[in-house]
């Protein structure tokens, strides 16, 4: 799982898996099934944070349960190289310590507002944006509303794409 907040600012979670014997060594053969369990698990609807807490040997997962947050250069490159490999998931806005106009390249904004549909769409296809990112009214029950709006939007997205043949 991960996201970019800004250039090079990654956030990821994983579940750290080690194969080693009680005298440290390599246990190959074990690699494999373990792996396609897991997946499977989460084809099947598994919630990856109760995997994650469940088969994880990352001796950091209690002090950081919401991932790791991470730049360039800091973590292990063929973590790092993973990370940045997979498709991203979503991109949330957390607070308002980035421009919208910086969040993606190519975002329609109106001044300090990202342009978007009844829909909660983006005139980038996929992003979806809600609540006060979209402008005024700065109120919790219009952005409750929108969010509702984004959620719905999103899924039918997503489904589409999951009916798309390539």
């Amino acid at each position: 799982n991960n996201s970019t907040f800004s250039e090079g600012v990654y956030r990821a979670k994983h579940i750290l898996l080690k194969f080693y014997d009680d005298g440290g060594h390599f246990e190959d053969d074990a690699i494999e099934p373990m792996i396609n369990g897991l997946y499977d698990q989460l084809e099947q609807g598994a919630d990856f944070d109760t995997l994650m807490k469940q088969y994880s040997e990352d001796t950091g997962l209690e002090d950081y349960p919401d991932g790791y947050y991470f730049t360039d250069g800091q973590m292990v490159a063929e973590f790092e190289n993973g990370v940045k490999a997979l498709p991203v998931d979503g991109v949330f806005v957390l607070r308002e310590s980035i421009a919208p106009s910086v969040l993606m390249s190519g975002l329609q904004t109106d001044g300090a507002h990202i342009v978007v549909t009844r829909n909660a769409e983006t005139n980038i296809k996929g992003c979806f944006a809600a609540g006060d990112i979209t402008g005024r009214p700065y109120q919790y029950a219009k952005a409750s509303g929108e969010g509702n709006v984004a959620a719905h939007a999103v899924v039918a997205y997503l489904s589409a794409l999951k009916h798309t043949t390539v």
